[in-house]
């Protein structure tokens, strides 16, 4: 359950990189993922939702009806996303990072 302050959203992406050797192939599996018979049965077995919205036909009802996997639009409204954060705030993320990664 969400807390009654709110949550950051989070949001999956299938997206191919420019230097990808198999471009072709990776635009089919996106198509295939896509799919709403697919991504419902992901869907059950993961009890993870999505945003494919042909496929809440094909979901299990018991899932569709679980707050804890599809949030009522009441619950949605108090979720929130982060925009891009500085750069001065990027570059100190990295320094920070990089140091803890040298053990310093």
């Amino acid at each position: 359950m969400a807390p009654k302050e709110g949550s950051e959203i989070g949001f999956d992406m299938l997206a191919i990189p420019s230097d990808a050797p198999h471009k072709a192939e990776a635009l089919e599996f996106i198509d295939f993922v896509l799919r709403p018979d697919i991504m419902a049965r992901i869907t059950d077995a993961t009890r993870y939702p999505n945003a494919v919205s042909a496929t809440r036909v094909l979901v299990r009802p018991e899932l569709l009806n679980d707050p804890t996997v599809f949030p009522t639009d009441q619950v949605m409204q108090r979720f929130f996303t982060i925009g891009p954060s500085a750069p001065a705030a990027d570059r100190a993320r990295t320094r920070l990072w990089a140091r803890f990664k040298a053990g310093s």
